[in-house]
């Protein structure tokens, strides 16, 4: 059935998770393709190019970020349409915005041009590219033009109840007469190779239920490595103003590029996202730059997105403090060592050199601080942040980040005498991730996580590490890394266990002074924005999900935080 939606169309499609049968793949394909879609007409003014270039201008290498003057009031100087510039690389991107309303905006903020209608209402750029001509290219002068755009192709990919729609867009754009005839430049258009042209492929995907943003909250997000050595290459940091400039000079009203709680609680990505035509243009600025030094340029250009682009350094900042605090610290204090800027002598834990007049008291804390050589490097790095956030994030024992601190103090004091004083240890490092590990097993009781090619359950994980690094490394290192699974089962039962099934006083509590030092509450997440709970409801919820568990699959290098409480006797009222 075809609802008519203001001067566009949308198609009803199965809701939820039914699969789509090939005759409504035919029928979307058809109607998609036929689909006309609005001209989009602009004036071709220096103003969006130029405040493009100002926005882009820190973020590129120095030689391309130049603009007509070095001085500073040539950067910011708008440069008049006599002069009749070329329109860079990349910036008809902020041209010829979508002719959309308010009310033919989807839920997420994108508009319904493309959109192939319920419930495929997530948009993401999966790539494209882009053909420039070799003459007549779009001149800043002031004069009228306009992008035409249709649907060349609608495919359905994905297992039934997961398909995603790729969509793919032409776009070409061309100067035009005023009050120039619509069909006849569409005539004049199409196929025309003498024009700019684009060619975008957008995919649609459902909303996640409620269980799939539970399981991608907190998930590690994927690195993508380079498929070959790049010929160039440079590195920037994308920042949150970046995004908003840019979402405003495109008109694009996105909330994965603007809104973090949206982002986040809905669409399952750890911080906001970099524009795909961000992307895009960032690459053809730098790239155009380099090939006009040997008097080249641009005429076809491919690319494909594999990967979600995220704001770093707010990745960074968003991250639960102990956890990013206590990575960044190690992943500094193990490069200067083993760079050789560090004497590993002045971090190791000597309680002569602590227990003195002048105490030498930072020993208390780098042995935690000081990863394996090589490879372990960054293992250590990946399972010391993975499981130190999961358990800050989401684990029912600590209510707010300074129950997390309290516990890695705890945890640290007991591994510092045990490995210490039985083993003659002095770098505890691989003990405190292990209790991290254990501490997060038994929140995960009874779930499936992948140990290498087998799936175990969560609460064996532990000893199966154990196991591995007793036969590589020795019993010494095993019982020295298990030093780590007694003080996380010290801290249990003495905060769970003994109070609830023995009655007594839970002493390890978190002091007022440091729940001072974190501004912070623990969230829920809900159909759209964050719940803020106090601590009663909180513990009222532990007590809800007491002897819950999950058969679901997981990975111990990444898997989803499950919630579990402290439990509650049998056999009572």
């Amino acid at each position: 059935m075809l609802l008519y939606h203001g001067s566009l169309f949308t198609k009803a499609l199965p809701s939820l998770r039914r699969p789509i049968s090939s005759l409504v793949q035919r029928s979307l394909e058809k109607e998609l393709t036929a689909r006309r879609l609005p001209l989009a007409y602009d004036y071709l003014s220096p103003q969006a190019s130029h405040l493009l270039q100002l926005s882009l201008f820190e973020h590129l290498p120095r030689e391309t970020g130049k603009v007509a003057a070095e001085s500073e009031e040539g950067l910011r100087r708008l440069p008049s349409v006599r002069e009749q510039r070329h329109l860079p690389p990349g910036h008809h991107l902020v041209y010829f915005p979508p002719q959309v309303t308010l009310s033919e905006l989807l839920r997420d903020g994108t508009d319904v041009l493309h959109a192939p209608g319920e419930p495929f209402h997530r948009r993401l750029w999966a790539g494209g590219n882009v053909v420039f001509p070799r003459s007549g290219s779009l001149i800043l002068n002031g004069q009228r033009a306009v992008c035409v755009e249709n649907i060349s192709s609608v495919n359905v990919k994905g297992r039934e109840g997961e398909e995603k729609i790729f969509v793919t867009i032409e776009r070409r754009f061309s100067t035009v007469a005023e009050g120039e005839d619509e069909s006849q430049l569409r005539s004049r258009l199409e196929n025309n190779p003498s024009v700019l042209t684009e060619t975008r492929d957008l995919v649609f995907l459902r909303e996640p239920d409620l269980e799939t943003r539970h399981a991608s909250s907190g998930k590690t997000s994927r690195l993508v490595k380079s498929p070959a050595e790049p010929d160039i290459s440079h590195r920037l940091t994308p920042n949150k103003a970046l995004l908003f400039r840019f979402s405003a000079l495109t008109f694009n009203a996105h909330l994965i590029h603007l809104d973090q709680t949206y982002t986040k609680n809905i669409e399952g990505h750890n911080d906001l996202l970099v524009h795909g035509p961000l992307s895009l243009t960032l690459m053809l600025s730098v790239l155009s730059s380099h090939l006009a030094k040997s008097g080249q340029a641009i005429q076809r250009f491919t690319y494909r997105n594999l990967a979600p682009l995220l704001d770093i350094m707010d990745v960074f900042w968003a991250a639960p403090p102990v956890a990013r605090t206590l990575t960044a610290l190690t992943c500094l204090e193990s490069a200067l060592v083993y760079g050789g800027l560090l004497n590993g002598y002045h971090i190791v834990f000597l309680p002569g050199q602590i227990f003195k007049l002048l105490p030498e008291v930072w020993r208390l804390a780098t042995p935690f601080l000081l990863t394996k050589p090589q490879l372990s490097f960054l293992f250590d790095l990946y399972f010391m942040y993975t499981y130190s956030s999961g358990l800050e994030k989401n684990s029912p024992r600590f209510l707010r980040s300074g129950d997390f601190l309290t516990y890695v103090v705890f945890v640290g004091a007991v591994i510092m005498l045990l490995a210490n004083f039985l083993f003659g240890s002095v770098i505890f490092t691989s003990a405190l991730i292990m209790a991290f590990i254990h501490t997060w097993s038994q929140d995960n009781r009874g779930k499936q996580v992948h140990f290498y090619v087998v799936q175990i359950r969560a609460e064996w994980l532990p000893l199966a590490l154990l196991g591995v690094n007793f036969v590589m490394a020795g019993p010494t290192a095993a019982m020295i890394e298990g030093t780590g699974i007694i003080a996380s089962h010290l801290y249990d039962f003495l905060t769970r266990i003994w109070p609830t099934f023995g009655g007594g006083r839970n002493y390890i509590t978190t002091p007022a002074f440091v729940h001072n030092l974190f501004d912070d509450s623990r969230s829920s997440s809900r159909g759209y924005g964050a719940a803020y709970r106090p601590a009663q409801a909180g513990q009222a919820r532990q007590a809800g999900q007491a002897g819950q568990s999950s058969g679901a699959s997981s990975s111990y290098f990444g898997s989803s935080w499950s919630t579990r409480g402290a439990g509650r006797r049998l056999g009572g009222n």
